[in-house]
């Protein structure tokens, strides 16, 4: 989630033109180097599916939106 966190963050796309070199990818594998966990969940193929990645990326977009209401009404 972090990973898709700076991503957006940085306004860069989390997809490329192919699955392997997108910017998740890229940017998971590069931070498995220090983190051997994310070694095996890299070759667990479901959890980086467009669908999980897209589900993430809405509950990121709908705590954003939830955050901002909150210091709206309380102004």
């Amino acid at each position: 989630i972090s990973s898709i966190m700076y991503l957006l963050r940085q306004g860069l796309a989390l997809r490329g033109q192919s699955d392997e070199n997108c910017n998740l990818i890229q940017l998971v594998k590069l931070r498995s180097i220090d983190q051997d966990c994310l070694k095996d969940w890299i070759d667990n193929k479901k959890y980086l599916s467009h669908d999980i990645v897209n589900e993430i990326y809405k509950e990121i977009y709908l705590t954003i939106i939830r955050d901002i209401v909150k210091e709206v009404c309380e102004i």
